[in-house]
């Protein structure tokens, strides 16, 4: 898997999540269609347990914490690059190195 198309599977971690609260919602709300809303649901977390595990594969714990801080808590590359006292220039270089290990 190249770069972009990691970095693309990473980017759905928070929409993945956004969508199993939303599914919880609809599980308690509509009974009728509870086993096939359980099962996107569950569809959804293992996608999203899928990613967390990559992520923790990451044996450099500067670019594990870029990983997460970016696609986990959804932070920018300056947010994060202001966090961690680097440049954005910088971090963007350490998530591009790291998304080229990540095997999804």
């Amino acid at each position: 898997m190249d770069r972009n198309n990691t970095k693309k599977k990473l980017a759905e971690y928070r929409s993945l999540m956004l969508r199993v609260q939303q599914l919880n919602i609809d599980i308690q709300l509509y009974e009728s269609s509870r086993k096939e809303l359980t099962k996107e649901r569950d569809m959804c977390l293992l996608s999203a347990k899928s990613i967390e595990d990559a992520i923790k594969k990451e044996k450099d714990l500067r670019k594990r914490e870029i990983l997460v801080r970016k696609y986990i808590y959804g932070d920018t590359l300056e947010e994060i690059a202001q966090r961690l006292s680097f440049s954005s220039r910088h971090i963007q270089r350490l998530l591009n190195s790291a998304a080229d290990k990540i095997v999804l």
